[in-house]
């Protein structure tokens, strides 16, 4: 099964939600941004991330504000699940941005960012920048969404 959720920040509790505690070997969780172990590289950070490591599910993350980028940077870019990837520990996946995946016979792509961005400016360009066109472009991204992430979302 394949989860989805966002904003860790670092924080190694969020693991103990009932729901994430559910995860079990075979499961993927996509977090959506603010991964935040990739940060000083310390050894309480490392700590962490050996801990991650003993999970039985794939943890595979976005970046987002909270990462060093300098230190993924250290990492060698791979081909994963049909997209460019840093692989952190055996289970911990860094997604790169851009690159569309393939898990459990689903495609991700990992920004959505760039999906608004893309929609934003089309629907400007169609409408001529009518009033209305914000309203579009949220009806647009709820249809691209549900279609590309049709799983479990835990907040």
């Amino acid at each position: 099964m394949v989860y989805v959720t966002g904003d860790m920040h670092g924080d190694i509790a969020r693991f103990k939600d009932p729901e994430i505690k559910k995860l079990k070997k075979g499961d993927t969780l996509i977090i959506c941004g603010d991964f935040g172990f990739i940060w000083d590289n310390s050894k309480k950070e490392k700590s962490l991330l050996k801990k991650l490591a003993e999970k039985d599910y794939t943890i595979a993350f976005v970046d987002g504000c909270h990462e060093n980028f300098d230190i993924l940077e250290r990492y060698d870019v791979v081909e994963w699940n049909g997209g460019k990837a840093r692989i952190i520990e055996p289970n911990i996946i860094h997604l790169m941005r851009g690159q569309v995946f393939t898990i459990e016979d689903k495609e991700f792509l990992p920004s959505a960012a760039d999906i608004v961005r893309i929609l934003s400016t089309a629907v400007t360009v169609l409408t001529g920048g009518n009033r209305n066109s914000l309203l579009i472009l949220k009806f647009l991204r709820q249809l691209i969404i549900w279609q590309i992430i049709p799983i479990p979302l835990i907040t």
